[in-house]
């Protein structure tokens, strides 16, 4: 599986790169990895990884910097990821979301911060918005995945079911796209919370100006669509 999972987010980062060169009206798509480990009660290696328990229940936030604050645009975001459930005490699980700066950390709070810059941090909530979270899980028992995804998404392919002979577990594939249509906020999140789990995938982000309603939809259906491919070959 190890084999199959480095080709899979090899093939989104590629295709998701050369989406965003191909769009030289507006600011390249910037992509980026993340991975992070849930032990059975929730906590992890932090890394790059801030905790957020200021909400409850908590949440694992990893921030990343694209544009300034700009409400004459528009962000887009793609979002695809493996899960590896991991042995521990719990039944392994994982929501996952995004979150970003709102138009208040412009207006009220610091202001843009810039790429070297620090994001919204766990005390200040009043100016984090956060997506509703998708929700994975996996029965040890009968090697089972299941998972709820929000209307808020917009995906193609069910996730893709794997067995890892690492592991002896089965992974799961999935790749989605999400819009904020009102606003580019500065800083955008992966935002994790769970047990006995590992993600590794990558986020693309790009700020874009307002299309009419029609490119809107063919722009994220399309960048979805070379999410997908691999996915759709393997079914």
């Amino acid at each position: 599986m190890k084999t199959h999972g480095a080709r899979f987010l090899g093939f989104v980062f590629l295709t998701l790169m050369l989406f965003g060169f191909a769009g030289a009206a507006h600011a390249e798509a910037v992509t980026d990895g993340f991975i992070g480990s849930l032990d059975s009660s929730g906590m992890m290696d932090a890394d790059r990884w801030i905790y957020y328990d200021e909400v409850d229940p908590a949440w694992w936030n990893t921030w990343f910097y694209d544009h300034p604050t700009d409400p004459e645009k528009y962000k887009e975001i793609t979002l695809a990821f493996i899960l590896n459930p991991l042995e521990g005490e719990a039944d392994p699980w994982i929501d996952v979301t995004i979150n970003w700066s709102n138009l208040e950390w412009l207006t009220e709070g610091p202001g843009d911060t810039g790429p070297d810059g620090s994001p919204p941090m766990p005390n200040q909530e009043q100016y984090i918005e956060r997506a509703a979270a998708m929700s994975f899980s996996y029965d040890d028992a009968s090697d089972e995945w299941t998972w709820n995804v929000p209307d808020d998404y917009g995906y193609e392919s069910d996730p893709v079911i794997e067995w890892n002979e690492n592991t002896q577990e089965y992974t799961l594939e999935f790749a989605a796209t999400y819009v904020i249509p009102d606003y580019n906020p500065e800083w955008i999140s992966v935002d994790i919370r769970g047990a006995d789990m590992r993600i590794d995938g990558f986020i693309t982000h790009e700020c874009k100006p307002v299309p009419e309603p029609a490119t809107l939809s063919l722009l994220g259906m399309g960048m979805l669509g070379l999410a997908a491919l691999k996915l759709k070959r393997r079914t």
